[in-house]
């Protein structure tokens, strides 16, 4: 089994989610992950990016290409949310948010260690 068939099982393992589930709510053939797991297909490749954001984590995590499984926060997104909310973000608020995200980054990644 490959690395990357690995961090998938894994991740579903860490959320409760069975292959039933997964394959069911992602919209692909019942049998995929059994397949991956005996090394038959790597059908995971082309649905790669589905499979990451179902689980929550990067799609460059799951393939090996980095160490951080969650994905990359957009700071345009986290700006539109807050000023949605409070108003326009000046400069110390943005630094203040990117530091509280980072440090939460951190923990996810060290949690995920621990299992």
């Amino acid at each position: 089994m490959d690395d990357t068939v690995k961090k998938i099982l894994s991740c579903m393992k860490m959320r409760n989610i069975t292959d039933k589930q997964l394959t069911k709510d992602i919209g692909i053939n019942k049998s995929a992950v059994t397949d991956w797991k005996t090394g038959k297909t790597k059908s995971y490749k082309k649905h790669i990016d589905k499979i990451a954001d179902y689980l929550g984590v990067s799609s460059d995590y799951l393939l090996g290409r980095s160490d951080d499984p969650l994905p990359p926060v957009d700071m345009k997104d986290v700006t539109i949310v807050k000023e949605s909310y409070v108003g326009p973000l000046d400069p110390a608020e943005k630094e203040w948010l990117e530091s509280v995200l980072a440090a939460y980054r951190e923990k996810i990644k060290q949690d995920g260690e621990k299992k």
